[in-house]
C-alpha cells in the first residue's frame, strides 16, 4: 500500500473498488482470501478481513460462507457505486478548480483537450 495518509484497511478498500468499478475485477469473481491477500502484500490479516468487511458493507462484495468473497454481480449496485464514484472524483475536480479560480469554460475546454489526449495514447 502506498498512501500513507490512510489506514491499510481503507487503503485495501479504495483499491477493491477502484478495480471493480473498472472492471478488472469482474461482477461474480472472487477475490482473494483473507490469507491469500495478506500474503501476498505482507499485510496482516485482519487488516485484510476489516477490509474485506467494509467491502460487503458497502454493496461491492458478497461473502459466501466457505467459498470465499466475491465481487457483487448486482448490475444496478455496480451502476450506483460507478455513479456515485465519478461524481466524487468530479466534486473533486471542481472544487480544486474553483479554488485556483478557473471558470467553467476553461474547465470544459481542458477536459476535452485532456480526453483528445488520452484516446490518441
Amino acid at each position: 500500500m502506498n498512501n500513507n495518509h490512510l489506514p491499510v484497511f481503507l487503503q485495501i478498500v479504495s483499491d477493491i473498488e477502484e478495480k471493480i468499478l473498472s472492471q478488472k475485477i469482474k461482477p461474480g469473481e472472487k477475490l482473494l482470501s483473507v490469507r491469500e491477500y495478506g500474503a501476498q502484500f505482507g499485510i496482516n490479516p485482519n487488516t485484510v478481513q476489516k477490509a474485506y468487511t467494509l467491502l460487503e458493507e458497502k454493496g461491492f462484495t458478497e461473502n459466501k460462507r466457505g467459498l470465499g468473497t466475491f465481487v457483487s454481480d448486482n448490475p444496478i449496485i455496480f451502476k450506483e457505486k460507478r455513479l456515485q464514484k465519478g461524481k466524487d472524483i468530479a466534486r473533486q475536480f471542481i472544487e480544486k478548480m474553483d479554488a485556483l479560480s478557473f471558470p467553467y469554460e476553461e474547465c470544459v475546454q481542458l477536459m476535452e483537450e485532456l480526453k483528445s489526449e488520452t484516446k490518441n495514447k
